[in-house]
Parts: C-alpha cells; sequence; structure tokens
C-alpha cells in the first residue's frame, strides 16, 4: 500500500528544505511513498490546520529598498500578506527580509 506524504507551506526556504528532506529520506528507506508538495494557500486551508498565529519571514513589503525588483516584489507580496492577515483572523506576524 502506498503511503502518502504532504508537504503543506507556502513555498519558503524552509518549506522547500523540509519537501528535499523528505523527499531523501524516502529515497534513503526505499519507502512506497508518493510525496506532494502544496503551496496554493487556499488548498492548505482546506485541510482545516490551523494556527493561532501565521509567521510571514522575509517580508519585503517591511524593508526600504531600492533595488527596483525587490520594491516589485514587496508590492506583489501585499495581496498575499492582506490573505494571510485574512485567513488568520489578524493573527500574522510579520518578520522583515534582510540581506545578510
Amino acid at each position: 500500500m502506498t503511503m502518502e506524504i504532504k508537504v503543506l507551506g507556502t513555498g519558503c526556504s524552509s518549506c522547500k528544505a523540509l519537501y528535499e528532506t523528505t523527499k531523501q529520506a524516502i529515497s534513503e528507506l526505499d519507502c512506497d511513498a508518493t510525496l506532494i508538495k502544496e503551496e496554493e494557500l487556499s488548498k492548505i486551508m482546506e485541510y482545516n490546520i490551523y494556527n493561532k498565529w501565521w509567521v510571514v519571514n522575509a517580508c519585503l513589503s517591511l524593508t526600504d529598498t531600492e533595488n527596483s525588483f525587490l520594491r516589485a516584489k514587496a508590492q506583489n507580496e501585499l495581496v498575499w500578506i492582506k490573505k494571510v492577515e485574512e485567513l488568520s483572523k489578524g493573527n500574522a506576524a510579520l518578520i522583515a527580509w534582510k540581506n545578510n
């Protein structure tokens, strides 16, 4: 019987790392498993897994940058952030992106 493993996350580096680590574990353990990555927020919400708080990490919209590409990405992220704030009923924390 094939096991189905789902990684739910909106595509941040932590979600991607978890997906890759899980894929590697399935391979090394030679499991009969199907790995599914779900990144669409509305589909993730269908699983009825709710947290008290949502954290948006590396938030460009909180960053004062002169880089036109990053400013454009920050504008695009505002729609997503508003959706997170709506779905979390205002329980969202935004952490600014930092160029290390």
